[in-house]
């Protein structure tokens, strides 16, 4: 993480938590480096479940697969689809 960040973790707490109100996404995905363990724990408690390790680059330097998924209710309606309604009989 940057030096400014460490130097203001609330205010990036508060700024990350309030991002992650107004993402219009059904998921995000990402890698992390592995030895970035305070970009890896600031992740965690934004809600990221971590996937896997796994070896990248030509250096085989392992990296951390990361994701957060949205529930259906939490996505705002304009940006999922709907499913049709079922005709009555």
């Amino acid at each position: 993480m940057t030096k400014k960040v460490k130097e203001n973790p609330r205010t990036t707490v508060r700024f990350g938590k309030a991002l992650m109100e107004h993402i219009n996404r059904p998921y995000l995905w990402t890698t992390i480096d592995i030895e970035n363990t305070s970009l890896i724990n600031f992740v965690r408690y934004l809600g990221f479940k971590v996937l896997r390790v796994f070896p990248d680059g030509p250096d085989n330097v392992y990296s951390i697969e990361i994701v957060r998924l949205w529930q259906p209710e939490q996505i705002p309606l304009a940006t999922c689809k709907q499913p049709e309604e079922a005709a009555e009989v």
